[in-house]
């Protein structure tokens, strides 16, 4: 340990990402990302995330489907062969 501090060594993330099967990254796809409150909501994720050491990739799909998917597509590339899809719809309050 002395001597990997010494020399200033980091662990690589993408090899620390495939021994352990998981990237603590999370990737969040938004309809717009341009409104207050959308901004908000998205601080909101991130800071809870980086708190708890996790990553945060935000896309922007301008609610079109086929953007959507691409969006997938590549985040599922980042995160290897694991990512799971939840749907929220959130709405400013009155």
């Amino acid at each position: 340990m002395e001597a990997a501090q010494r020399l200033g060594y980091k662990p690589n993330p993408v090899a620390t990402n495939l021994k352990y099967g998981h990237t603590n990254t999370v990737g969040v796809i938004v309809p717009e990302m341009v409104t207050p409150f959308a901004s908000r909501v998205i601080r909101g994720i991130q800071e809870i995330l980086y708190a708890n050491h996790i990553k945060v990739i935000v896309a922007e799909s301008g609610e079109d489907a086929a953007q959507e998917r691409e969006n997938l597509q590549l985040m599922g590339a980042i995160h290897g062969r694991r990512h799971h899809r939840l749907h929220v719809r959130l709405q400013a309050e009155p």
